[in-house]
């Protein structure tokens, strides 16, 4: 029914391809220097100094023009380079993709660490909003994990803000700063965008949000608004419970890592399945989505903001409560929900 792959240090084990591509490498480097090599010869063969009125030299001037560099040559040699690209490229291709996701899955490996660490420190997982706080005021539980991702000092500056400017999160200029731990780097954006929040600067761009639940308002996820859990709490096991997963955010974005995970109340916190609304416009303002699971989006389809996707082809990294990390491809899509609860009792585990 669905295909997964496991948490490993790469998707393309470099035993397995390492050697194809440096030998592809090696090959297509050996070919050009034989065919410039060929080409210097026949270039130089071509045009010989010939000593005029001497009959050898005019004898030798003759062999050497039927051994001139031809038309057809030159289309074989460029036919040559082009399959031998072609060989090479794509290899290249599926490196960088799994470099990408291995860096990934490196990310959600450190906020599964922070998480723990959070509950060591104080007593419980971060609330995956805060909207009865004072200077942390509409936080996601990516900003209260920010000591905790060696971000000390950005939290300290969030924090003078609101304390002595105003705790309005909008304006902080804190949320401008870009995160890589909270980024994909598969994603083309990079990690800081300027928004169309109004009021609303460039904000640290983030693909990683937190499970709320199956529904909006349900609350049966682990980061949903004003959440104060434990560890404990996940009663269907944390290894059988996803906490944070990957979406992209919409091209009509409006809020950044700060805000990942949270949202408003009476929107469900916001997105049906991920607790994290933002994209703007009409879409932002209107009722929760109801289309859940897990499937190929867009940045350009609003709609794909209320479900799980990724940048990564054929599925998405997702962090399990246990803090290990799994790449579920797309035909997961049926499992999801029961993925989502921390205390259903389904009869599900993370494959």
């Amino acid at each position: 029914m669905f295909e997964t792959l496991s948490e490993s240090p790469s998707p393309f084990p470099s035993s397995a391809i390492r050697p194809w591509v440096v030998g592809s490498a090696g090959m297509c480097f050996h070919t050009l220097r034989t065919l410039i090599v060929l080409i210097g010869m026949r270039i130089s063969l071509a045009s010989p100094f010939i000593l005029s009125g001497s009959r050898n030299a005019m004898q030798t001037h003759s062999r050497l023009d039927r051994r001139a560099f031809t038309l057809i040559e030159l289309l074989v040699v460029i036919a040559i380079i082009a399959l031998l690209m072609g060989l090479t490229l794509p290899a290249v291709q599926k490196i960088r993709e799994g470099a990408s996701r291995t860096q990934c899955m490196n990310n959600m490996r450190q906020m599964g660490t922070a998480l723990q660490s959070h509950q060591h420190t104080y007593g419980g997982l971060p609330a995956g909003v805060v909207t009865t706080g004072t200077w942390d005021w509409y936080w996601s539980w990516m900003g209260k994990l920010l000591p905790f991702v060696e971000q000390q000092s950005v939290s300290d500056k969030a924090k003078v803000h609101a304390t002595t400017v105003s705790n309005y999160p909008w304006t902080n200029p804190a949320v401008g700063v870009p995160m890589k731990v909270f980024t994909c780097p598969q994603d083309p954006r990079g990690v800081l965008v300027t928004t169309n929040y109004p009021g609303l600067g460039p904000v640290g761009l983030t693909m990683y949000l937190g499970n709320c639940g199956t529904t909006g308002t349900s609350y049966d996820g682990v980061l949903f608004t004003n959440s104060n859990l434990k560890m404990a709490d996940i009663t269907d096991g944390t290894s059988n419970t996803i906490i944070v997963g990957e979406r992209p955010p919409s091209s009509d974005l409006a809020f950044g890592w700060w805000f990942a995970g949270s949202g408003w109340d009476g929107q469900g916190s916001a997105d049906v399945v991920l607790g994290s609304r933002d994209t703007g416009g009409a879409a932002y303002f209107g009722a929760p989505p109801t289309n859940v699971g897990l499937r190929q989006g867009n940045v350009t389809v609003q709609a794909d903001a209320a479900h799980w996707w990724s940048n990564h082809p054929n599925g998405s990294v997702f962090l399990i409560a246990d803090g290990s990390t799994k790449f579920l491809r797309y035909e997961a899509d049926a499992i999801l929900p029961a993925l989502q609860t921390r205390a259903g009792n389904e009869t599900v585990s993370v494959p």
